[in-house]
């Protein structure tokens, strides 16, 4: 995921402001700030979002890392992948030796990350099949 300035100004290395900011966009409907994701797969279009404004990653990221924070029991857990679900996300993050899978929206959660990438391959072989 690529974040980059519209305007011509220097990206802020505060990510609070930049999350600040975006925030202010999106109410304003104006954006200083653009996005892009690039996928690392064969099997897919080497650009698989982009947009005005910052992602959806970059102004949730930190909400689900607090949220993880309490239910893993630690300060600062690791972000260890995200998983891109068209049009979402999901945030694995890690600590104690233990997982949990955060939607971006935070209304959902998995403590077991196998139990994610099953249950998700079944929801896609079912729609799939309609």
């Amino acid at each position: 995921m690529f974040h980059f300035r519209v305007d011509g100004k220097s990206f802020p290395n505060n990510y609070g402001q930049v999350a600040r900011e975006g925030l202010e966009d999106i109410k304003f409907n104006k954006y200083r700030y653009g996005h892009f994701l690039v996928s690392s797969r064969y099997d897919r279009a080497p650009i698989l979002e982009f947009g005005e404004g910052l992602s959806e990653f970059y102004l949730t990221g930190w909400k689900a890392m607090l949220q993880a924070e309490k239910i893993l029991g630690i300060r600062n857990p690791k972000l260890k992948r995200i998983y891109y679900i068209w049009l979402t996300a999901w945030f694995e993050f890690e600590g104690k030796r233990k997982k949990i899978v955060i939607h971006s929206h935070l209304t959902t959660q998995w403590s077991n990350t196998e139990e994610f990438i099953i249950k998700g391959k079944r929801r896609n072989m079912k729609q799939n099949k309609n």
